[in-house]
């Protein structure tokens, strides 16, 4: 199967753009180290992030997208660095470049190679409003709020492939894990909550994988579905139902 790429993507093959790359590197590192100020560079920054790392993302070839992973652990040890240095400015920035492309990768319409979804959707994941911290009384991170809706949307979508599936499936786990964790923290929202039941109700209802999914895959997704059930917890009337369906699963 023949798979999209987001173009112009520069390469570090070529000398007259490996140059570039570097010099929109350096920038970036600088600003994170806090020896820069964004607004002095921020043209290379951005360059950097939106020309260069997330198309990179989209490349098809083995090497890139075994790269996947790096760059996204890149990206989010990026993230971490600027709130350390109380970089506000520089995070900022990043969560809403990193938002905006990620959302335009993990798309199904947009025709990425898997791999590359899969990897935009963890790293939206994996964003947070407030990262944890060690020192002292440690704490937990609060997730990003704005991004679980985009979870539960490509966990909806019929054109998605069901790796993009599972991703959202993890994804929504860390969210429902750490909803409340953090004092101050904005609790996800009931209705999302009641919404986020029906479907992992839904899921644990299927006793058959659907057209194109193992049985081996259709149990894992619905393993995660009694993970996120379990970290939602138990109350009112979608709390029989999920009492019930646990029974039913562990009774087949």
């Amino acid at each position: 199967m023949t798979y999209n790429t987001w173009k112009p993507v520069p390469s570090r093959q070529k000398p007259e753009h490996n140059r570039l790359i570097s010099k929109w590197e350096k920038a970036k590192q600088s600003v994170i180290s806090g020896t820069v100020a964004l607004n002095d560079v921020k043209t290379e920054v951005n360059r950097y992030y939106n020309v260069y790392l997330f198309r990179s993302m989209t490349l098809t070839d083995p090497k890139n997208l075994s790269n996947l992973g790096r760059i996204r652990r890149q990206v989010l040890k990026d993230l971490r660095d600027a709130e350390a240095k109380k970089n506000t400015a520089m995070r900022n920035s990043l969560l809403g470049w990193t938002g905006k492309s990620m959302v335009k990768i993990v798309s199904a319409k947009n025709n990425y190679h898997p791999y590359a979804r899969v990897a935009a959707l963890l790293t939206l994941a994996e964003l947070n409003l407030r990262e944890p911290t060690s020192s002292g009384s440690p704490l937990p991170a609060e997730p990003l709020h704005p991004v679980l809706p985009i979870l539960i949307k490509q966990y909806d979508d019929p054109a998605q492939v069901d790796a993009v599936r599972v991703a959202a499936l993890s994804g929504m786990l860390r969210h429902a894990s750490l909803n409340g964790q953090r004092e101050g923290s904005k609790p996800i929202p009931e209705k999302t909550v009641r919404s986020m039941q029906q479907r992992m109700l839904k899921l644990l209802g299927q006793s058959d994988p659907p057209e194109g999914r193992s049985d081996a895959g259709h149990l894992w997704m619905q393993r995660r579905a009694v993970d996120i059930l379990a970290a939602l917890g138990y109350e009112g009337d979608a709390g029989k139902q999920v009492t019930s369906a646990l029974a039913t699963v562990v009774g087949d």
